[in-house]
């Protein structure tokens, strides 16, 4: 597997987690401030799957936005600039 092609599907297995856990906190906010009594069973049975689902998302989109900041990058660079590596 190229490189490139190995950091993409980093990028993206390190974002899905980094939502996930995004998630889970969120998740676990959302039960220690709300009271059992004032909860539905639905929302009982429907709140971790909308938090972890809501993480997945935002798990793309820092994917998305690392790629994209990733693949403009080389383009701000200056004529003159020096190269690192």
């Amino acid at each position: 597997m190229n490189k490139p092609r190995l950091g993409m599907i980093m990028v993206l297995v390190v974002s899905l987690v980094i939502g996930v856990l995004a998630g889970l906190v969120f998740l676990s906010l959302f039960k220690s401030q709300v009271s059992p009594a004032t909860l539905s069973e639905f929302t009982k049975a429907t709140s971790p799957v909308t938090f972890i689902g809501t993480g997945i998302g935002f798990g793309l989109v820092i994917a998305a936005w690392t790629m994209l900041v990733a693949w403009l990058a080389p383009r701000f660079r200056g004529k003159g600039s020096d190269k690192l590596a």
